[in-house]
Parts: C-alpha cells; sequence; structure tokens
C-alpha cells in the first residue's frame, strides 16, 4: 500500500452498493445502505467494502471463483449469503490475526475491513485497488506476487466505501496518484469553494 496527498479536494461519482444485511417485517434477508435500516433486524453491517469488491467482480463469476468461496452457487443463492461467505472467506488467514481481539478483528459481525483485507483481496483477485479518502488522499493496493488484471477505484467517506463506476474519473484518479501536481489541471479552482460545497456535491454524487 502507498498513499499521494493532493493539496485540495477533488469529486468523483459514486454508486452505492450498500453495507447492511438485515431481515424485515417479511422474514426476507436482504443488502440495504445504512440508511434504510429503519427497525428492522440487523445481522451484519460496515460491510460496504465486500459490497463494493462483488459489484466491480460481478462479470467475472465463474466457477472457480464460487469454489473459492466453498459456495454451490444456483439461481437460488441469495445475494446475503454470498456477502457472508464473501467476507468470511476475506478476512480468513490474515496476517498477524492472533494478536488481534475484539474491534480489531475484521471477520467479527459489525467489523469493518482493514488494510490487511484489503491488500489480500487485491492479490486473490488480481485487482489494483485505489481508494479516493475524503476527497484529497488516494491510496494504492497492488497484487502481491502476481500482475494486475483490473482496476478498481472506491471513494471513502465517513467511514463508508462507495464505487465510482465512471471510467474518466478513475482515470483521474489513477492519473493524480501518479502526478499529484495535475490536480489543477484536471479540476478547475472555484474561488468559492467551501468545505459545505463539498459535502453537498459528495451527497449528491451519492443519490445518482
Amino acid at each position: 500500500m502507498s498513499i499521494t496527498i493532493l493539496t485540495r479536494n477533488i469529486f468523483v461519482p459514486v454508486k452505492e452498493c450498500g453495507s447492511v444485511i438485515i431481515r424485515d417485517i417479511k422474514d426476507k434477508v436482504k443488502i440495504v445502505s445504512r440508511d434504510k435500516i429503519e427497525t428492522n433486524l440487523v445481522l451484519d453491517w460496515n460491510l460496504c467494502f465486500y459490497t463494493c469488491l462483488i459489484q466491480h467482480l460481478i462479470n467475472k463469476m465463474i466457477p472457480d471463483f464460487w469454489r473459492k468461496l466453498s459456495i454451490k452457487y444456483t439461481p437460488n443463492t441469495t445475494p446475503s449469503h454470498i456477502l457472508i461467505k464473501f467476507k468470511e472467506y476475506l478476512t480468513s488467514s490474515l496476517p498477524y490475526a492472533n494478536i488481534f481481539t475484539g474491534k480489531d478483528d475484521p471477520s467479527l459481525t459489525g467489523s469493518a475491513c482493514d488494510h490487511r483485507v484489503i491488500q489480500k483481496a487485491s492479490t486473490v483477485f488480481r485487482i489494483t485497488i485505489y481508494i479516493l479518502d475524503s476527497g484529497n488522499k488516494i491510496y494504492c493496493f497492488n497484487p502481491q506476487y502476481t500482475e494486475s488484471s483490473s482496476t478498481m477505484c472506491l471513494f471513502f467517506n465517513n467511514f463508508h466505501y462507495q464505487l465510482v463506476e465512471n471510467e474518466t474519473y478513475k482515470e483521474h484518479v489513477k492519473v493524480l496518484y501518479e502526478f499529484p501536481k495535475k490536480v489543477n489541471e484536471l479540476y478547475k479552482t472555484h474561488n468559492t469553494y467551501t468545505n459545505q460545497a463539498y459535502t453537498t456535491v459528495v451527497i449528491r454524487c451519492t443519490k445518482k
């Protein structure tokens, strides 16, 4: 993992992929965003990294993928079951796992992923993962021991991951990770810029 810090915030349009598994009043188990919990029974949460990753891999789920997750896939296999198995796989056999307990263990219910989980995902699925953190920091995780076969870009804000699918903005993040001084070339400056304006843009992009 490495990091690039930008001189100012940049904007990216994002896709909300969900982060919470609930059981609703009709006894259906489903994946929702954290603002849709309401009074439903919450089974697990802080799953936004995993849901974004599954969305990125949606067209790559070949038989080997299901075997890796120890899932016998059928058309009736629920997304929530896949998500649970996905989390189990990515949080098992992590480096230094025996040192961490309680909230530091990403395999526990409600525990967020950490850099070990992201690095494992990058390596086993051969993905270069860029994370735009709060608009002005870009983290990059490259696969270990192998070459990358795809690139995923995430936006991380308020302890929540969302997926960046727009290829133009993904390319902006990649370029700025390598050449941070190009920020004013790719994003025009605004004299009236405020933190409130940045928050407004984030909210609007999320709702798209």
